[in-house]
């Protein structure tokens, strides 16, 4: 199965779920969850975020008082994501033997991450390159 998303902000009250071979294309999205994002299985992402407006650079968008518990990308699941993966009060699990390219770039913001299994998750361009106007932010421990 493939699904096709249009250009836009797509605001989600629960999570967000794709599960087997499913394959998630669109330019221009950004998704606003007030739960979990699961996906997993076999499918091929190829998303990309807004350059403009007030979800600028974000994919998706984890409710920091909202989103509990975990989010993941797990499998075989492989495929190209321009933007920011943000959960900031909340887990981000990359496990499997998927492929993910930030195509040009890809930032990724959670609260804990966990990278298991061999999937490869690579970041060809820094940020700063990217098409919309952000600022520089440095990682501290």
């Amino acid at each position: 199965m493939t699904v096709n998303f249009n250009p836009g902000i797509y605001v989600l009250q629960g999570g967000f779920t794709a599960d087997g071979a499913v394959n998630l294309n669109g330019s221009g999205v950004a998704f606003y969850t007030q739960g979990p994002v699961t996906i997993t299985g076999s499918g091929v992402l190829k998303l990309s975020a807004p350059e403009v407006g007030s979800m600028a650079g974000i994919l998706f968008y984890g409710d920091r008082a909202k989103v509990t518990g975990s989010n993941a990308i797990t499998g075989g699941v492989s495929g190209e994501l321009a933007g920011t993966l943000y959960f900031p009060s909340s887990a981000l699990n990359l496990v499997g033997s998927g492929a993910l390219k930030g195509q040009p770039y890809l930032m990724l913001i959670a609260d804990t991450m966990s990278f298991t299994g061999g999937m490869l998750t690579q970041f060809n361009k820094p940020v700063y390159n990217a098409a919309y106007q952000g600022s520089r932010v440095a990682i501290a421990e």
